[in-house]
């Protein structure tokens, strides 16, 4: 099933549980992990060694006196927070959750409204989750 963007969800908190936090209207994610080449004289092609795995994403929306409390309490806590992303909520059995560190911006401008960036680095594992079963 294909799913449509516009009933997005991000929760974000200190601990269970988390807080949904509305006026925002985009997210990405993206899950890499280190690769070290290991090719050597006589390989066909490049051979890499897999290692750690490392997730990092962000969010952007409008700035909310709503939610701006928790986003800068999250952001200022020296252990980090954590996140809940559900790309949409007709679909809650599917999301990617876990500790991040979380970073915010703002801007504004006199012909626009306030807006609001965060960036999300991994603290710990990221579990993605798919129809209510983690991914191993």
């Amino acid at each position: 099933m294909k799913l449509h963007g516009r009933n997005g969800q991000i929760e974000i908190g200190l601990g269970s549980p988390l807080s949904i936090i509305g006026s925002l209207n985009a997210w990405n994610i993206s899950g890499t992990r280190d690769k070290v080449d290991v090719t050597s004289f006589g390989d066909a092609n490049k051979t890499s060694l897999a290692g750690l795995k490392d997730g990092s994403g962000g969010f952007e929306g409008f700035f909310d006196t709503s939610y701006i409390g928790q986003l800068l309490e999250a952001a200022d806590s020296a252990t980090g927070a954590e996140f809940k992303i559900t790309p949409s909520t007709t679909q809650p059995l599917f999301y990617i959750s876990g500790p991040c560190w979380l970073d915010i911006s703002m801007t504004g401008a006199v012909n626009d409204a306030v807006k609001i960036t965060g960036s999300l680095a991994a603290n710990g594992e990221w579990v993605y989750t798919i129809d209510g079963s983690p991914v191993a």
